[in-house]
């Protein structure tokens, strides 16, 4: 296993570098999803090991710097920058059209014009009739991460950046989009994993959540999103809400003493939901 640890070799990791440009090819870096592009497999593992390089890989001025829109000058920048970190191929084309896009996508987005004009929100994909609910569809009308039923139009509904619009932006036909609720996607932010949030390693120092005994957002994201489905029937949250249970009011709200169920199945065995359901909470 590639160590956590600081150091060069993180960033010129072979594998992760090769899991990173699929990962962003498959959510249209390049304005589009190329029809040959599949959805990587991927864990919270490797995601975090992919949130490692994004920053490493990119020159800094590169992040720092709005280019007039030619993208092939800075080529040349990235791969002397790859090269010096030891990266296998930095002449590789894929990794520098790639690293370049997001660099150029991120130096843009410091500009609070530019984010308040051109980032997406809901209302632009219901304004998209043919999308909308195409998106709706593929995630059964619920919340992609907990299954809370979601009715369209609704205030509960929230879009999220599947990768965060400041790395790759709004790609057309929704390659970069999600419904979420808006407590999940306020929890998510613009973390590329579980991993990158502290409450996933169970550290509550001088939380709230300690003292009054109640769930943090935080904590019901990581553990929702690692888990994905009931831990009795197994269904996901395309089919059923999912809350966070936990077994006695003996153990801590942290990640590794919760669990996850529909709440079907919470109810019909009694076991103690340790989140706050709203009331148009559906199965």
């Amino acid at each position: 296993m590639l160590s956590p640890l600081s150091s060069r070799a993180r960033l010129a990791n072979e594998v992760t570098i090769r899991r990173m440009c699929d990962l962003f090819i498959y959510h249209g870096v390049a304005g589009s999803r190329p029809s040959s592009a599949k959805r990587p497999k991927l864990n919270e593992i490797d995601r975090l090991q992919i949130a490692s390089l994004i920053f490493g890989l990119i020159p800094a001025d590169l992040l720092r710097y709005q280019p007039a829109g030619k993208f092939s000058p800075l080529k040349p920048r990235i791969q002397v920058h790859l090269a010096m970190l030891g990266v296998p191929n930095p002449d590789d084309e894929i990794l520098l059209d790639v690293l370049l896009r997001v660099g150029y996508q991120y130096a843009r987005s410091h500009d609070k014009a530019f984010q308040k004009r051109e980032k997406k929100s809901i209302r632009d994909l219901r304004a998209l009739r043919n999308l909308y609910p195409k998106v709706r569809s593929m995630q059964g009308g619920r919340c992609v991460t907990c299954g809370l039923a979601l009715p369209p139009n609704s205030e509960s509904e929230t879009l999220d950046h599947c990768l965060p619009w400041r790395l790759v932006g709004d790609p057309p036909n929704a390659v970069n989009w999600q419904i979420m609720c808006a407590q999940c996607n306020n929890a998510k932010g613009n973390y590329l994993s579980t991993l990158q949030v502290k409450e996933s390693h169970n550290w509550l120092y001088g939380a709230d959540s300690i003292r009054f005994g109640t769930l943090s957002r935080e904590t019901r994201w990581v553990i929702l999103q690692q888990r994905m489905s009931c831990e009795d029937c197994g269904k996901g949250p395309d089919e059923r809400r999912l809350v966070v249970t936990r077994e006695t009011q003996a153990f801590t709200l942290i990640p590794d003493l919760l669990s996850v169920h529909c709440l079907p199945c919470a109810i019909q065995q009694s076991i103690e939901i340790v989140e706050n359901l709203p009331s148009s909470s559906q199965n």
